[in-house]
């Protein structure tokens, strides 16, 4: 009886302590990566949530790979905050390059929500690569949620696919590892004189996270050249779910299962 409850209970122990996530890579640092305005600092419950608003990185290139130049960037200008929730509503962003739209909402507790809208203004494609990422707190996490939707709308018969770089505009990462399991959306082709949904979908997979970190989405596509009549636009949203208990509370139920077990093994011996 002995050996069966703690084998029991080596078996609880093992199927809830944290586990390394076989769907992750180490996240790309190379000169594709965004450079994020503002920095993920050390979140907590105090002083009002300093340090857990988000970061965000945006990357333009021209046919030749070239960066172009983002005078005047700047979406953390209007980042609202009320309680753990930072919103930037409908920040514009334009050159005689191109226009971008973008709201962002996020939460440490934790959730990071985008939506991005793209419109190229030369006669030659244009890489966009955004880079949003937020702190998060409460963890241990066991599950990642991952949605992304695209839509389209005047393409000329063009195509808009990831960035040069990659295979898939979605791409979530949490502490510095890509979650290869969650990307999404590894095209949209546009509609002639049309517009329309391009890719949807939601993926859940387990995903075990330390207890805080740091977590977000690259969100990466190519538009077009002859597309200053066509809107791209994109929706999508990266979710920690599903709290795993603490190793003390995983200890002290372990250890109240042994002391249920003993009790009942007396029990059998009085009886």
């Amino acid at each position: 009886m002995k050996n069966r409850l703690w084998f029991g209970g080596a078996v609880l122990l093992m199927a809830i302590s944290p586990v390394a996530e076989a769907q992750s890579i180490l996240r790309r640092t190379d000169a594709n990566a965004a450079s994020p305005i503002g920095a993920v600092g050390v979140c907590s419950d105090l002083d009002k949530w300093v340090g857990c608003a988000p970061t965000v990185g945006l990357v333009v290139r021209d046919a030749k790979g070239e960066t172009i130049k983002l005078d005047g960037w700047d979406p953390l200008s209007v980042l609202e905050q009320d309680g753990k929730n930072f919103m930037i509503r409908n920040y514009r962003f334009a050159n005689d390059v191109f226009g971008i739209t973008l709201t962002l909402m996020s939460n440490p507790d934790p959730f990071v929500q985008y939506i991005v809208g793209g419109v190229n203004n030369t006669n030659g494609p244009l890489s966009f690569l955004f880079t949003f990422t937020s702190p998060y707190i409460g963890g241990a996490y066991g599950s990642l949620r991952s949605t992304h939707s695209s839509s389209h709308t005047e393409g000329n018969g063009k195509t808009v696919i990831p960035d040069a770089s990659e295979t898939h505009i979605h791409r979530p990462f949490v502490d510095g590892l890509d979650v290869v399991g969650a990307f999404i959306a590894p095209s949209c082709v546009m509609a002639i004189s049309g517009s329309g949904v391009c890719n949807y979908a939601t993926i859940t997979l387990p995903y075990v996270t330390a207890a805080s970190g740091s977590f977000g989405v690259d969100v990466g596509w190519t538009m077009p050249a002859d597309a200053e009549f066509a809107l791209w636009s994109a929706n999508g949203r990266v979710t920690l779910m599903d709290p795993v208990p603490e190793p003390s509370t995983v200890l002290l139920f372990a250890a109240g299962l042994f002391v249920m077990g003993l009790v009942v093994i007396q029990r059998r011996r009085t009886v």
